[in-house]
């Protein structure tokens, strides 16, 4: 119970620095365009949006007055350090999903196309590349991604692509049915007409993915076709790849539960060490990341039992090679020097040595346990992190040494890590 407490209260102090840090702003140099087509300089509140942002903050350089601007306010807007284009669009949409987000489901292919799914919108698509020809992006709030298209000389459009779920019988006998993805291509054909004056682009639409990539290299090999140029393409921006060193120290704590009754060890504190890596997401300021180590650690307990005539010791010791997988939050700060951060995984502890010596009541004598040899269990830690150094508190509920059925062992850690990242 005092573990579980300790934890909670790690957690209570993560949620509260979590509200003062969603609060820091980010306002970087840039600026927007009024629907007079005015560019008015200013700061821009910049969260790196993995979502398409719904409304924008924007600081007067002159004033200091903050505007929050929606896409029906403006033409659009520039953010200079990530060099990127925001142009707000007023048209159809297509939401051919329901409201969580899902494939809509139908009998026939009759029954989706009967219905018409475009709903009129107004919002802010990202530019991914400009010219005679342009391409826009827009994640939805639903996570659903659009791909917008402009011609020179004609209005933007929204590449559709749409997919619905049909039922289709898996068995006649017992009439059981199943549920398989359709996929509405209409954006090929929307393609064929727009590119119609260049025929080596027009065969490879055939081919062509409603994806960034895919799309990309269909608009610029039109570009190589008709001998132009693009006036701004966006560098797509990856994931990043961290590798760091570990050291810390553990204090692991053994209760033994068997029909001849419960020992608790106490607490063994030991130090370990190892190698993490950090695979982190693109966009949101780098907030998500899936984060690994692989870590060496060891623990050694001795429990004093007594007998009818003496004091016997029983004694334990272990060692492992531990293989932890988490998924990370790491909060976005305004200077991005010192970022706080939480994380939940998996735990897998592989046996590399044990030995034991346990006084066994039915014999009098010292006995050598089965132990189990890959032990798994669940993580949660919190801590803080800078450009290069990271400090973390962890805490692993594993499923224990003994895999006898009739003695259970329950194995609390905790964790005091730092580390420093090499690359």
């Amino acid at each position: 119970m005092d573990k579980i407490c300790a934890l909670g209260t790690l957690l209570l102090l993560f949620v509260l620095t979590f509200s003062s840090v969603r609060a820091q702003s980010n306002y970087v140099e840039g600026y927007v365009v009024n629907l007079r087509n005015d560019t008015v300089r200013g700061l821009i509140d910049d969260k790196n949006w993995e979502k398409n942002p719904k409304t924008i903050s924007f600081k007067s350089l002159k004033t200091g007055e903050i505007i929050k601007y929606h896409p029906i306010d403006l033409a659009g807007f520039y953010i200079k350090p990530a060099h990127e284009y925001y142009k707000s669009y007023h048209g159809k949409v297509d939401d051919s999903v329901d409201e969580s987000g899902k494939l809509i489901g139908v009998a026939t292919d009759a029954e989706f196309f009967q219905k018409d799914y475009a709903k009129e919108d107004t919002i802010f698509i990202r530019t991914l590349l400009k010219g005679v020809l342009s391409l826009y992006t827009h994640t939805d709030k639903k996570g659903r991604l659009h791909f917008f298209v402009e011609k020179e000389g004609f209005p933007v459009v929204e590449l559709v692509n749409q997919e619905y779920l049909i039922d289709q019988p898996k068995n006649y006998t017992s009439m059981t049915w199943s549920q398989l993805i359709r996929t509405n291509k209409v954006y090929r054909k929307q393609l064929q007409e727009m590119l119609a004056d260049c025929d080596n682009v027009n065969q490879q639409i055939k081919n062509t993915s409603y994806t960034e990539r895919s799309l990309l290299k269909i608009f610029n090999n039109y570009y190589k076709c008709t001998h132009r140029q693009a006036t701004y393409e966006h560098r797509k921006e990856g994931p990043k790849f961290e590798i760091g060193v570990m050291a810390g120290v553990s204090a692991s704590s053994l209760r033994a539960i068997s029909s001849y009754g419960t020992r608790n060890y106490g607490t063994s504190i030991n130090p370990m060490a190892g190698l993490s890596f950090n695979f982190i997401f693109p966009r949101n300021r780098g907030a998500w990341s899936l984060y690994g180590d692989v870590l060496w650690r060891q623990f050694g307990f001795t429990k004093d039992v007594a007998t009818l005539t003496d004091t016997v010791p029983s004694k334990l010791s272990s060692s492992y090679l531990k293989f932890d997988l988490l998924l990370r939050y790491t909060l976005p700060t305004k200077s991005q020097k010192i970022r706080p951060f939480i994380n939940v995984g998996w735990a897998n502890n592989l046996e590399l040595y044990s030995d034991q010596n346990i006084f066994r009541y039915s014999t009098g004598t010292g006995y050598k346990y089965e132990t189990r040899k890959h032990e798994r269990g669940l993580l949660a830690g919190i801590g803080l992190r800078s450009t290069k150094l990271q400090c973390e508190i962890r805490y692993e509920r594993g499923n224990g040494m003994s895999p006898l059925v009739g003695m259970s062992s329950q194995v609390h850690n905790w964790y005091l890590l730092l580390s420093y990242q090499l690359k």
